[in-house]
């Protein structure tokens, strides 16, 4: 019974170091990266994050629309511009 409350307490205490480590991670990722550039477009820093999934939401929908299409432009030996 004690090898396992040690073991208990051994899980708590790596997932209490690993919930601190990743808010200080978070905390200096949301300072030092989105405040400046919040301040730089004056716009929340949640607008930003939102701007940057859109961008790559849109790049995905790119992708999707022209990749399909890139075989043919090989065997063509055309070039979509």
């Amino acid at each position: 019974m004690i090898h396992i409350t040690k073991y208990l307490v051994s899980i708590k205490l790596h997932f209490v170091c690993f919930l601190i480590g990743f808010l200080l991670f978070m905390n200096i990722f949301y300072f030092y990266y989105f405040i400046p550039i919040a301040k730089r477009n004056r716009e929340s820093p949640l607008k930003c994050l939102q701007d940057l999934v859109n961008v790559i939401k849109q790049d995905q929908i790119t992708r999707a629309l022209y990749l399909p299409n890139l075989h043919r432009a090989v065997k063509t030996d055309t070039i979509i511009a």
